[in-house]
């Protein structure tokens, strides 16, 4: 037997598609939180927390697969201006 998962708990009705994207914007919310704890960039630090809330907010909503897959692309844009700042106002610790 496999373990369930919060999606799966959630989200019973939803086909796996929608489940691994559901999965995907879980681990967005995890990787922009830890890696704006670890960011010395303001900037950059402000956009990996706007994209861990978005990931954070859109996990669970009500919504179908092409809005999740575009709230992804926008947390994906929002962690490579992320990058970039990291990388001219001084990387992360």
């Amino acid at each position: 037997m496999t373990a369930l998962d919060p999606i799966d708990i959630f989200a019973p009705g939803a086909d796996d598609t929608e489940k691994a994207l559901r999965r995907r914007l879980a681990r967005a919310q995890a990787t922009g939180s830890a890696r704006a704890a670890r960011c010395n960039s303001d900037d950059a630090r402000c956009l990996w927390w706007q994209a861990a809330g978005v990931a954070s907010a859109w996990t669970f909503a009500r919504a179908d697969k092409e809005v999740l897959e575009d709230i992804l692309r926008a947390c994906s844009q929002m962690f490579c201006a992320a990058n970039v700042f990291e990388r001219i106002e001084g990387g992360h610790a």
